[in-house]
């Protein structure tokens, strides 16, 4: 049904390539919590034959998630806050600043 002809779903026939970096535009910061969780991931890879003896790798597999979904959830609080930032504080600031301007430029 997506892929008819005529269909009012202007994306329906978007490759992924396209709509990844599509979503990624619109939401920049869920591409950098993925990448966090994978660095995390490849480290941890990379580093596991050289983890303390005595840690088991169960632990270190539930050290490895921690770290990854810290990353996810600290993009997601960057993103949020990016939001309500560009749409409740900026324009009060920008209207402050904006009427300070004007009333500098009044009194000369």
């Amino acid at each position: 049904m997506s892929g008819e002809k005529g269909t009012l779903d202007p994306y329906a026939e978007e490759k992924a390539g396209s709509k990844f970096w599509r979503k990624a535009k619109e939401a920049p910061y869920v591409p950098l919590g993925i990448t966090g969780a994978l660095a995390a991931v490849t480290y941890s890879i990379v580093h596991y034959r050289h983890r303390h003896p005595e840690v088991k790798p169960s632990v270190y597999v539930i050290h490895t998630r921690l770290a990854a979904q810290g990353f996810v959830i600290a993009a997601m609080i960057g993103g949020i806050c990016y939001s309500m930032f560009n749409e409740h504080f900026k324009p009060m600031w920008d209207e402050k600043f904006h009427h300070e301007r004007m009333t500098k430029k009044k009194e000369h």
